[in-house]
């Protein structure tokens, strides 16, 4: 099973070759990982995940799936979550028990972080023409899940639609709101922000022991055992994904992400200038928002916001291959 599952994995990194280096490359790394510095249930896991997760991306980008249809999807998806959300609100006044996993109206997500993630990776979707009657339902959706880090994650979107208009009258606008932005976290920081604080604090713990190669993939939640100092629970997380990225990886997958990212602000700052930035408005505003997302949470763990993410990339990636426009990532 594993020597399938090895011919399998180099077999996609081969074909990721061609669209996406980075991804190919970290997909590599994720098998590594795998095996070293140990072998177990949760390693294996771990990169069947990451394997499924670029396999999606793959598909979409090597069969040209089209971009309007997918992102549809996305719109009915955040709908569906948003109607269960709300029937979870109308129990008291409707007098009838419907399902509820958490103390708050969270819809089919876990918890409102999740549920106001889901609301933020699918919102650009809703600003297309035909869909924009939705936007505010979807911040009606975001409101409710009471999240600090939806509001800043959709205050970062603002920030990047408005240095896009390559204006000096909005680039100040954008920099001011970020300055809002930075002293409102500092100065009025979220509950949640200690305990995160104080678990990126036991991952540098772990970061000084392995550094480099990292501890192997899925293996964090197996050396943070104790339970968090504030309230007693067991994070199974880091809630920043890079951070976790380093910690169980290493060095090497945590430099592809952030090659993949310093690409997409060239390509940002390039296309915002030229024809393919009305192509890709919503897709750099997403992939933005999942970016700062990420320092935070735990999308990449959730299957579905995993695989909306990549569904935003792969579109990117697809509608600079219909461009025939050749990129950072395949060189």
């Amino acid at each position: 099973m594993v020597i399938m599952e090895l011919a399998l994995t180099m077999s996609l990194m081969c074909v990721l070759w061609k669209y996406n280096k980075p991804f190919s490359l970290f997909l590599g790394m994720a098998t590594l990982s795998m095996f070293y510095p140990h072998y177990g249930p949760m390693s294996l896991d771990a990169h069947r995940m990451i394997f499924i997760g670029l396999l999606w991306y793959f598909f979409l980008v090597h069969f040209e799936i089209d971009s309007g249809h997918l992102l549809d999807a996305l719109c009915y998806g955040a709908l569906i979550n948003l109607a269960v959300q709300y029937l979870q609100v109308l129990q008291p006044v409707l007098k009838f028990e419907f399902w509820l996993g958490c103390p708050v109206p969270v819809g089919l997500m876990a918890n409102p972080n999740e549920t106001s993630a889901l609301y933020v990776f699918c919102f650009p979707a809703f600003i297309r023409f035909g869909w924009k009657w939705g936007a505010p339902l979807i911040i009606s959706g975001l409101i409710l899940s009471n999240s600090h880090m939806g509001i800043a994650c959709v205050s970062i979107g603002f920030v990047i639609w408005l240095l896009s208009r390559h204006n000096a009258y909005y680039t100040a606008i954008s920099i001011l709101l970020f300055a809002g932005l930075s002293v409102w976290i500092i100065f009025y920081p979220p509950q949640t922000l200690a305990m995160r604080a104080a678990v990126w604090g036991v991952t540098y713990q772990i970061l000084k022991q392995h550094w480099f190669m990292g501890a192997g993939i899925g293996h964090w939640k197996v050396l943070f055992k104790g339970p968090m100092p504030i309230d007693g629970s067991k994070w199974v997380t880091a809630h920043n994904e890079y951070y976790q990225v380093w910690a169980e990886m290493g060095v090497i997958p945590l430099t592809l992400i952030i090659l993949y990212f310093s690409w997409l602000i060239r390509l940002f700052v390039g296309c915002r200038k030229s024809q393919e930035w009305n192509g890709n408005r919503y897709v750099f505003i997403s992939i933005g928002m999942i970016a700062i997302n990420a320092t935070g949470n735990f999308c990449f763990h959730i299957a579905p916001l995993a695989m909306i993410a990549l569904t935003w990339m792969a579109i990117l990636e697809a509608n600079l291959n219909a461009a025939k426009q050749k990129t950072c990532i395949r060189f």
